[in-house]
């Protein structure tokens, strides 16, 4: 069964937040999806807690367990460019489309890391190819 949330703003203040359990992991699909228009404003909850207009707030304790993959992290093979649309990493990872992966900087500029969304994997070449969104 998928679950889709939608919601300008989700705070988690004095509860809890779970999908699945590390007993029963939830293995389909789960999608959060934060609505609202870019210029809104933002959002103040009380003088120590202040967000933007479109936010997932933890304030307290939020729990995701789904599919258990074997390798969570891997490194780049080739340098990748802003604007590139292909990157290379390690073969045999279980990548699926619309997977996100974070690129993080070499450098002190964190501008210079990226969040892109898998649009397919090959597994014998280790070659992603990326979601142009």
């Amino acid at each position: 069964m998928n679950i889709t949330f939608r919601a300008k703003h989700i705070l988690v203040r004095a509860g809890e937040f779970h999908v699945g359990s590390k007993s029963n992991p939830f293995t389909d699909n789960c999608n959060i999806i934060l609505y609202g228009e870019r210029k809104s404003m933002a959002i103040a909850y009380d003088n120590a807690v202040e967000a933007g207009n479109k936010v997932f707030v933890n304030l307290n304790k939020v729990k995701m367990y789904g599919k258990a993959r074997n390798q969570t992290m891997t490194r780049l093979e080739l340098p990748a460019k802003k604007g590139d649309q292909t990157l290379k990493v390690a073969k045999g990872l279980e990548l699926y489309p619309g997977d996100r992966l974070a690129l993080l900087s070499t450098s002190y500029h964190n501008e210079a890391s990226d969040d892109v969304t898998v649009g397919s994997y090959n597994s014998s070449t280790g070659v992603v190819t990326l979601n142009s969104t």
